[in-house]
């Protein structure tokens, strides 16, 4: 089985490179281009829900954590379909902010569902961590307040709950094996990031080559996070 895991993640990161490329380069054939943006973006998340439902035949007995998994991949999928270049509006846009929000609920779920007892700083590294994401989020969300306009509510919402996703993500440190967490907190900061490109280019100014700036931490952030949970409970097998 795994190394049919390994040929579709090998997928995953050919299907992510050609959608990077119809995103910076031009074709003099628009539709051409166009056909391998649509495709190759709508194509990710079901590629990691393959993997993960492999995961999941593999660690039958945490079928509720792959579960969850899923559920939050497919709705990333909802969210990358709404948000594709092709549909323009602001019914769009919160359509795939209310997907992605479920996303990161759920996300702060599994990664609590991986941490094994109380919370406890035991670690300087986690606490820098967790500063610069609380620094982070304070700080982007004071350059962008005056731009939100009508949207100050689902994106302040926005930001407090993907803040929460990291959070949990730091809070992980001591309860999983150090591939696991660093994978995860990579996921998770990347994801922040990549989100961070979003609003910057929708509500301040667009800038160039924002679409592989996004696509390509959202990319990482989405892989890091799955096979940082794998890791995880490949360790609790052990």
């Amino acid at each position: 089985m795994m190394k049919e895991v390994i040929r579709i993640k090998w997928l995953y990161i050919i299907t992510g490179f050609i959608h990077l490329l119809s995103l910076s380069l031009s074709f003099s054939q628009v539709y051409i281009q166009d056909l391998m943006y649509g495709l190759s973006k709508i194509a990710l998340m079901p590629l990691l829900i393959v993997i993960v439902l492999m995961y999941k035949q593999k660690f039958a007995e945490h079928n509720k954590l792959w579960n969850l998994m899923i559920a939050a991949l497919l709705f990333s999928f909802f969210g990358d379909f709404l948000l594709l270049d092709f549909f323009t509006g602001k019914l769009f846009f919160l359509g795939g902010l209310s997907c992605f929000l479920v996303t990161h609920v759920l996300y702060i779920m599994i990664f609590a569902a991986g941490r094994k007892g109380p919370i406890e700083w035991n670690g300087l590294a986690a606490l820098i961590f967790l500063i610069l994401i609380l620094v982070w989020a304070a700080w982007f969300y004071i350059l962008i307040y005056d731009a939100l306009g009508n949207m100050i509510i689902p994106v302040t919402l926005y930001i407090i709950v993907i803040g929460l996703m990291a959070i949990q993500a730091v809070y992980r440190y001591a309860y999983v094996n150090r591939l696991s967490y660093g994978l995860v907190l990579i996921g998770a900061l990347a994801f922040m990031l990549s989100d961070s490109f979003v609003a910057w280019r929708v509500f301040m100014e667009d800038f160039n080559h924002s679409g592989v700036l996004v696509m390509s931490t959202y990319i990482l952030a989405q892989f890091c996070i799955v096979e940082g949970v794998y890791r995880n409970n490949l360790s609790w097998s052990q």
